[in-house]
């Protein structure tokens, strides 16, 4: 009798512990190993299971995946085309090379991190049309420029994180019109501090006027020289410093 009334305990609790993947409109993506992802009908966490492909046969209710710490190499971006209720997409610390987020038709797509791959260069309106993004991770990439009008007029983009890249310089103006950013991150990259530079050292300012805020302000800083300075952090210096000859033209 005690080990029918053991075998019942077991089972029910086998069952509770399943019950919160069961009765889905999709099957809950498998890990290696034993590892599994955690599911409900709107968030598919597939972190750290040893996944080599982006789980893609998901139902449309899906608004959250995390499929970031894997070894995932390879995305088939086409995928998402059908995920109309995607808000956010975690893909970061993976071995992913291209990026390709055209297919991101949902309105409500907010947050994107895809920092900690191997994308070394992005094409030159692969964000552009994300008109709902918010959130833009694009750190540890091995960047070492941004093609012009990569942003677009993301209207709605408040934080881009491009920390810990290779990028010396950007293109001006690649983020005109992104009225709502309130965030940069470019600590990490070795930014030459000259008068190609001058206009972000403009624009940092007018966005830390309006409320904004460099983050990681400390460890922004310029790879060379300024003004006898030795790698001054990119807030401490002027825009005299950055381009004085420039500037006593323009103002003499």
């Amino acid at each position: 009798m005690y080990n029918v009334f053991a075998a019942l305990v077991i089972l029910c609790t086998l069952l509770v512990l399943g019950g919160a993947q069961t009765g889905l409109s999709f099957s809950c993506p498998q890990g290696t190993q034993g590892r599994e992802c955690t599911c409900s009908e709107t968030e598919v966490d597939c972190s750290s299971v040893g996944l080599s492909q982006v789980p893609t046969q998901l139902g449309t209710n899906v608004q959250r995946i995390d499929a970031s710490y894997n070894s995932i190499s390879s995305v088939d971006w086409s995928s998402f085309a059908t995920m109309t209720n995607l808000e956010e997409l975690y893909l970061q610390m993976n071995s992913i090379f291209f990026v390709d987020i055209s297919y991101f038709h949902g309105q409500n797509f907010h947050t994107l991190h895809i920092g900690g791959n191997i994308v070394h260069s992005l094409l030159g309106d692969t964000f552009a049309c994300m008109n709902n993004l918010e959130t833009l991770r694009l750190n540890d990439l091995g960047l070492s420029s941004l093609p012009d009008g990569v942003f677009g007029t993301t209207s709605n983009l408040q934080l881009i994180d491009l920390s810990n890249n290779m990028m010396s310089s950007l293109p001006s103006g690649v983020f005109a019109g992104l009225e709502s950013l309130r965030s940069l991150n470019l600590a990490g990259n070795p930014l030459i501090c000259d008068c190609d530079l001058l206009w972000l050292k403009v624009y940092v300012n007018e966005m830390l006027a309006a409320g904004g805020a460099l983050v990681e302000a400390e460890a922004t800083f310029c790879s060379a020289q300024v003004q006898g300075m030795d790698n001054p952090t990119f807030d401490s210096i002027t825009v005299f410093d950055f381009c004085k000859w420039m500037l006593i033209f323009v103002w003499s």
